[in-house]
């Protein structure tokens, strides 16, 4: 256990340096005094092991996005990116072939995703995901872009979880939302025989969006695990935890 608390402290120590490093800041704060930390200019190479059309995205400069300062700019700010990241999420979907439903698991809205080919071994199973955008982004059917892509390369369905975000829903309800959905479907999928696989994630929209699905997911995990009487996720996936 210790093991573990030192390795997730490590993880969000270092993803908090990344964000540090990439969003302009050049101080840390000791106290109430700024330490200047100056990091040397380097290039870093795109890698040749992946596709074109990777190394095309990796090669996109990270923009330096203003952070809003008001809840009204946040709002404003977050139906921007989702619309875009929405249309992207479409785009997706019908790349691959995969149908995309709006429903509601729990009291939750969610997004039920079927691809084009389901496995025979697949056929009773089913994949939870829980997006990213660090609390606050990929509302609606902008969360979709990943678990349509992993149903995909899995053969499987999936449900996404449009869970509730800041600023007009702040914590605990993400995660209410994320339980909430994963005991309405324990209710309905016999778990003797397969119990509903969970991931959590993000989004490829970008190195700041990859944060609070994978919190998410481990969170989840845990209220479950302490309300007693309730499976937990038996496969769980978590990509870049900034946010523990």
């Amino acid at each position: 256990m210790r093991t573990r608390l030192v390795s997730m402290t490590l993880v969000a120590v270092g993803c908090a340096f990344l964000w540090l490093t990439t969003s302009g800041w050049s101080g840390v704060w000791a106290g109430d005094e700024v330490v200047t930390l100056k990091i040397p200019a380097k290039e870093i190479p795109v890698p040749s092991t992946v596709s074109p059309e990777l190394q095309k995205v990796i090669a996109t400069p990270i923009p330096n996005t203003p952070v809003p300062e008001t809840v009204e700019a946040w709002k404003a700010f977050a139906a921007k990116f989702d619309a875009v990241a929405a249309e992207n999420a479409r785009a997706f979907a019908k790349a691959v072939g995969a149908k995309i439903e709006p429903t509601t698991i729990g009291g939750v809205p969610c997004f039920r995703i079927t691809p084009k080919v389901i496995a025979s071994e697949c056929k009773d199973r089913l994949l939870v995901h829980a997006h990213g955008g660090a609390f606050v982004l990929n509302g609606g059917e902008a969360a979709t872009t990943e678990a349509t892509l992993v149903a995909d390369a899995c053969k499987t369905r999936a449900i996404s979880i449009d869970y509730r975000m800041p600023p007009d829903h702040p914590f605990p309800a993400a995660l209410d939302d994320v339980v909430a959905v994963w005991k309405a479907l324990l209710a309905t999928h016999d778990a003797r025989r397969r119990r509903p696989r969970a991931v959590g994630g993000a989004p490829p929209q970008g190195p700041r969006d990859r944060v609070s699905g994978g919190a998410l997911r481990g969170d989840a995990g845990e209220r479950l695990h302490q309300d007693g009487g309730q499976l937990v996720p038996e496969r769980r996936g978590r990509y870049q935890p900034g946010a523990l």
